[in-house]
């Protein structure tokens, strides 16, 4: 048999030529006659209710062009409070993270941008916040969303929660299998936001066509995803809506949503101009979506020949104020589940997904998955030896519950 060409080979990389000479064109590269820079007004508050918000002044500024919040959005008309996952969170009554957009202007430089920004008057009315899931699950956390139920969940179906998923796996007989192990170990696992930390800041570009169509440039993870949410957002056939490839500076799952495009699109779309838009590093990290936090309960029971008798787990997945990604559950799921290469006969498993006042989450690399590999890798391996062990094996032998944090 033939050697499989490839292997063992280092293939020249066919854009880095482009990219060390400075040729390589990103969204924020893009440079078109007429064009106006926008910029977004977010929230200083984790949750508050919007008790005034008055664009007139930022509008009467000189140089302004547009000024735009989420009543001017087709897309959020007759739509539920819930946000939805892969938009620019425009708030629409009420803020619900720290960083969440309120308003968007698009004016002759960013300078008067930013001056229109400072004009916006708008007044909050504080409300309790919840950032901790397994206290947003508790009966007396303050509910986020109250048209947000537990899906899945026998009894929960029409009860208002910040616990918007459950799945549950069951297989042969988990407490029978404890029982004939000779040591049970439980420890709870905490992982906290990690960003995908991709060099090049968002950044996109809209423009109308001269056939009216709109022309979007934007960093993204696939031209069509990006063509359909902008379309979803002006509410406008596909066909309206042509985005242009442009090079992507790092993403590892972080830029599936699309934070400035659909807004770039609007302005556009209202001033009849092109419109850039950029976010700032301390944007990027405090309003985009990280990777969720998580606290997985794990408790395994093994025989002193090392095999595993028994397997049960807790997961609660942190999706801020965003409900996720649906079926990015069956991932971290499906990853538990599996217990990689173990042989476990009994388990138990239960996911809950949960939102709370943070920035909304989304996918890196493998979509949640890390959380789980780390917490039952981790729970393997503090799994005692068996020299270690005692000598007596005639009972089952619990050790201290620990917490352990990534």
């Amino acid at each position: 048999m033939a050697d499989h060409e490839g292997i063992g080979e280092r293939p020249p990389r066919i854009d880095a030529l482009d990219k060390v000479t400075g040729k390589a064109i990103f969204a924020a590269d893009i440079i078109l006659p007429n064009m106006i820079y926008g910029r977004v007004l977010r929230s200083p508050h984790a949750h508050a209710r919007i008790a005034r918000l008055d664009t007139a002044r930022a509008r009467a500024l000189e140089g302004v062009m547009a000024v735009v919040t989420a009543d001017d959005v087709p897309g959020l008309e007759g739509e539920s409070e819930l946000l939805r996952p892969m938009w620019p969170t425009m708030a629409r009554g009420k803020v619900v993270f720290a960083g969440q957009p309120v308003a968007a202007v698009a004016a002759i430089t960013p300078f008067v941008a930013e001056e229109a920004l400072s004009l916006i008057a708008i007044e909050y009315e504080p409300l309790p916040s919840v950032i901790d899931a397994e206290e947003a699950m508790r009966p007396e956390a303050p509910v986020i969303f109250q048209s947000l139920y537990t899906e899945n969940l026998p009894g929960k179906e029409h009860v208002p929660s910040n616990a918007f998923w459950y799945m549950e796996n069951v297989r042969g007989d988990v407490e029978q299998g404890f029982q004939k192990a000779d040591i049970v170990l439980e420890n709870t696992f905490r992982t906290q936001t990690v960003h995908q930390g991709y060099i090049e800041l968002r950044a996109s570009m809209a423009a109308l066509g001269n056939d009216g169509k709109i022309l979007v440039w934007t960093d993204n993870q696939g031209i069509f995803k990006v063509r359909d949410l902008v379309a979803a957002f002006l509410k406008v056939p596909l066909n309206r809506v042509k985005v242009i490839p442009v090079e992507v500076g790092g993403a590892f799952g972080g830029k599936e949503h699309q934070q400035l495009s659909p807004l770039c699109a609007l302005l556009a779309q209202k001033t009849g101009l092109p419109v850039r838009m950029a976010m700032t590093r301390s944007e990027v990290l405090s309003a985009t979506r990280p990777s969720p936090t998580s606290v997985i309960t794990l408790k395994a029971g093994v025989t002193r020949e090392g095999r595993i008798t028994a397997f049960s787990a807790t997961m609660i997945y942190d999706y801020g104020a965003g409900t996720g990604m649906p079926g990015l559950d069956r991932v971290h799921f499906g990853s538990i589940t599996g217990l990689s290469a173990y042989r476990v006969p009994n388990f138990s498993i239960r996911c809950y997904d949960v939102v709370t006042n943070k920035a909304p989450s989304g996918p890196y690399r493998a979509p949640s998955a890390a959380q789980a590999a780390f917490a039952v890798e981790s729970q393997i391996d503090l799994l005692p030896a068996p020299s270690k062990w005692p000598p007596s094996t005639s009972a089952s032998r619990t050790s201290q519950r620990r917490v352990i944090q990534r």
